[in-house]
């Protein structure tokens, strides 16, 4: 697999979507996990979330094809949270053997490497990274049980305040 290149210099365009646009990006420049989060909100969506089998095998190809061994995702230990506040089930990430061991206190951010694994690390490491450049839509569906009138704003503003 070869990097679709784009115009910016160390960054690889994975699963072209369309002349501009990719699935995800891997970036070359090493940052730390925080600074790597704010690059990819800046310039992309957030750093990977990764949600199924074949998204973590497919990242972990192209880590392999590029020739580097880790690089950031978007998941870190604030209640272990993706970096888009969704949330994760531990047992469905597929950690290395021993991790997360939490190593000194200091490890709240995961890596993914080649082999599709995951492994904490301390969130000061400069690493490569993975950004989503697309969002994901997730349509809800509900049922509003009420006495008042849908059709006024203040009513349809507080149920789009909860809903959020």
């Amino acid at each position: 697999m070869k990097c679709a290149d784009s115009s910016m210099t160390n960054v690889c365009c994975i699963q072209k979507l369309s002349k501009e646009h990719c699935l995800y990006k891997i970036t070359f420049p090493i940052m730390n996990w925080i600074d790597a989060q704010i690059y990819c909100r800046t310039h992309y969506v957030d750093l990977a979330t990764i949600t199924d089998d074949t998204e973590n095998t497919f990242l972990a190809n192209i880590l392999s094809d590029v020739g580097l061994s880790d690089a950031w995702i978007g998941l870190h230990k604030n209640l272990w949270l993706w970096s888009d506040n969704s949330s994760v089930s531990l047992s469905s990430v597929k950690w290395e053997s021993g991790q997360p061991d939490n190593v000194n206190g200091n490890e709240d951010c995961v890596k993914a490497s080649t082999e599709g694994l995951m492994a904490d690390d301390s969130c000061s490491t400069p690493l490569p990274f993975y950004c989503r450049e697309h969002r994901r839509i997730q349509r809800v569906r509900f049922t509003v049980k009420s006495d008042g009138d849908l059709d006024e704003s203040a009513v349809m503003e507080a149920i789009e305040k909860k809903v959020r």
